[in-house]
């Protein structure tokens, strides 16, 4: 450093130990990018199908609570509730003949 600062416009010459850990350095690079750039692309493609995932998952799931509030006000309308009585009335009715006929013997 020394000598360098001394004559900063000169070379200095690398020795055989700098040189040949260049050289190797040099090598590594393009096999460090190319396992860089395959890590990127699989992050990318991770992130992309978690995002998808995710996104699905939020929209069904929203989906379903919509549909159950939909459902939860139906069953309170008027119609809903004439059919749910005439439901229990079939049943009923149909409780009390099956009763009927086993008491009498009917099948």
């Amino acid at each position: 450093m020394a000598r360098k600062a001394s004559n900063p416009l000169d070379a200095i010459a690398f020795d055989e130990i700098f040189t040949a850990a260049l050289a190797s350095h040099d090598e590594l690079v393009p096999k460090t990018q190319a396992v860089n750039d395959a890590i990127r692309r699989v992050n990318a493609h991770s992130i992309t199908a978690k995002k998808a995932e995710t996104r699905a998952a939020d929209v069904k799931a929203a989906e379903a609570v919509l549909n159950r509030y939909k459902l939860t006000r139906i069953r309170h309308t008027a119609a809903v509730a004439n059919l749910c009585a005439d439901h229990a009335r079939l049943i009923a009715e149909k409780t009390s003949s099956t009763i009927g006929e086993r008491r009498f013997g009917h099948n």
